[in-house]
C-alpha cells in the first residue's frame, strides 16, 4: 500500500488521508424501539452499543429501566417527554459516571426513581453532562437531590426541564454537591 501511495501526486494523497480519517470519525446513530421497531429494544442495550459522539434517539413508548449512560453519547426521544417515558421502578433512573462533554439526555419524562441520592440523575466522578427538556417526576430519595444530583467535581448544565412532586428529606429537586458546579436556568419547579 505506501508503495501505491507513493505513485500518487501529493493533493491525490492528501485527499486519500483525509478520506480515511473522516471515515474512521464518522459519528453512528442508533435507534431504540419498545417493540422491536428501532436497532435495539432498550436503552441500555444501545448505550452499550454506542461510543464517544454517537446519537441514540428513541422512539415514543415506556422504558422500564435503571441505565448506565455512556461517555460522550447524546440520548434524545424522538417525540418529546409526552411520550417517550423512562421508568426507573424505584431505582435510580440514570447513573452518569466519568462521562465526557457532549453527553447528554434530551426530551424524556423522567419518572419513579430512587435510592439515597439522585433518584432521576446521579451525575458522578468527573462528569459533564447536559440535561434538558425533561419532564422529571415522581423521584424520591432518602437524602438529597431526587430530580439530579451532581458531585464529585462534575459539571451539569440543566436547562428546560419540568421539575414535578420529587422528594427528599433536604433537598427535591437538584443538589450539587463536593466541588461540582451547574449552569441551571429556564427550569419549571
Amino acid at each position: 500500500m505506501t508503495k501505491s501511495l507513493n505513485n500518487l501526486n501529493f493533493s491525490t494523497r492528501c485527499a486519500f488521508i483525509l478520506l480515511l480519517l473522516s471515515s474512521a470519525s464518522q459519528a453512528a446513530t442508533f435507534t431504540v424501539g419498545p417493540h422491536g421497531n428501532g436497532d435495539y429494544p432498550t436503552i441500555q442495550e444501545a448505550l452499550f452499543a454506542a461510543s464517544h459522539g454517537d446519537e441514540v434517539f428513541v422512539i415514543p413508548g415506556v422504558y422500564l429501566e435503571n441505565l448506565i449512560m455512556t461517555s460522550g453519547v447524546r440520548l434524545s426521544s424522538l417525540e418529546g417527554p409526552e411520550t417517550t417515558i423512562i421508568d426507573g421502578q424505584g431505582g435510580k433512573c440514570f447513573e452518569i459516571a466519568q462521562a465526557a462533554p457532549g453527553t447528554a439526555v434530551i426530551g424524556f419524562t423522567i419518572t419513579n426513581g430512587g435510592s439515597m441520592q439522585g433518584g432521576g440523575f446521579w451525575v458522578f466522578d468527573n462528569s459533564a453532562v447536559e440535561i434538558a427538556d425533561n419532564v422529571i417526576s415522581n423521584c424520591q430519595v432518602g437524602y438529597e437531590g431526587a430530580g439530579i444530583h451532581v458531585q464529585r467535581y462534575s459539571y451539569a448544565n440543566i436547562h428546560h426541564n419540568r421539575f414535578v412532586n420529587n422528594r427528599a428529606t433536604m433537598t427535591a429537586a437538584i443538589s450539587i454537591i463536593v466541588d461540582s458546579s451547574a449552569e441551571i436556568r429556564s427550569n419549571v419547579f
